[in-house]
């Protein structure tokens, strides 16, 4: 009969448990529903990608929102402005709560007030000024608006110009990618590309 050697006996016990752990957390992970499989949004604020991305928003909702606009592009200004630029506005998103409150929560992802989804991908401090843009198709590359906003000098005039920058959020990693730059996904993606032909029309 073999001697019985405890600390091999450990050894095999806490590789053993190892494996479960693993199994197990790739079962739960596998087993939570992706948010643009969900027909129903949570009410609640989303800590981090991970949290909006299985639609399990870890801080409950129970706050007003505001919304603040943001214009885009410029008009026949004359004078060394580009004429005709295309105008618009983004709507922002913004929650009405309290500095302190907002500090005790720290950096989020963004929130859902169970009807929409906002998020803010450069995971700010939460604060009463805080933007959140709302996600307007949810799809294996989800689609959202924002503005680029920078300060151009023209001579004596300096005016600062924001232009529209359409995004998209890979649910799978939460990589943010141009649209104008992937307009590849656009064409492998036939109702994300039906979508924005359609908001596109809606615009004109």
């Amino acid at each position: 009969m073999k001697n019985f050697n405890p600390t091999k006996t450990r050894i095999i016990q806490a590789k053993l448990m190892l494996a479960f752990l693993f199994i197990a957390q790739t079962f739960f992970v596998n087993g939570q529903s992706l948010i643009v499989n969900d027909t129903t949004y949570k009410p609640g604020i989303y800590k981090n990608f991970e949290e909006f991305k299985f639609n399990n928003p870890s801080i409950d909702f129970s706050y007003q929102i505001s919304t603040k606009t943001r214009n885009y592009g410029f008009f026949n200004y004359g004078n060394g402005f580009p004429q005709n630029v295309t105008k618009g506005k983004v709507s922002y998103y913004r929650i009405s709560i309290n500095r302190k409150t907002a500090n005790s929560i720290g950096s989020v992802y963004g929130f859902s007030d169970g009807k929409n989804v906002y998020i803010n991908p450069n995971n700010p401090v939460l604060g009463p000024k805080t933007e959140f843009t709302k996600i307007e198709y949810f799809g294996d590359y989800c689609y959202f608006k924002d503005t680029f906003c920078q300060l151009i000098d023209y001579g004596e005039t300096a005016r600062t110009v924001c232009s529209l920058t359409k995004k998209l959020l890979n649910i799978e990693n939460g990589e943010v990618l141009l649209l104008d730059e992937r307009l590849d996904l656009v064409e492998k993606d036939k109702k994300l590309k039906a979508y924005l032909l359609q908001d596109l029309k809606a615009k004109k």
